[in-house]
Formats: C-alpha cells, sequence, structure tokens
C-alpha cells in the first residue's frame, strides 16, 4: 500500500515541477523574446495607441479651450 502512495506522491512532486519550469520558460520568453519588439514605438500596436491618444489630446484641448 505504501508504494502506491509513494508513485502517487513522486509523480505530483514531478509534475508540479514540470509546471514550473514550463511556466519559466514561458515568462522568460515572454520577457527577452516579446518585451523588445512589443515595447518599441514603432509597432504596429504602439503606433494605434499613439495615434488614437493624440486625437484625444487635440480633443481635449479644443473643449478646454472652448470653456
Amino acid at each position: 500500500m505504501e508504494n502506491k502512495t509513494d508513485s502517487s506522491f513522486e509523480r505530483s512532486i514531478i509534475f508540479r515541477v514540470v509546471a514550473i519550469i514550463v511556466c519559466i520558460i514561458i515568462a522568460g520568453s515572454s520577457f527577452f523574446g516579446l518585451a523588445k519588439s512589443y515595447s518599441s514605438p514603432e509597432s504596429k500596436i504602439n503606433k494605434e495607441t499613439i495615434k488614437y491618444l493624440d486625437e484625444k489630446k487635440t480633443t481635449a484641448l479644443e473643449l478646454s479651450a472652448s470653456a
């Protein structure tokens, strides 16, 4: 009976270790690989966001000037 409990405990530990390693790999690739491309102002996502914010800034300036 002890072997069955020990075996499931060992599988549980191995599963947790593998899950932690996979999470570390995903976090590392995200931090080192994707961060540079998404943090640059030249990326497509950032260009659209900057354009949108510039439009809203202009609208806010017009509204505050008319007030």
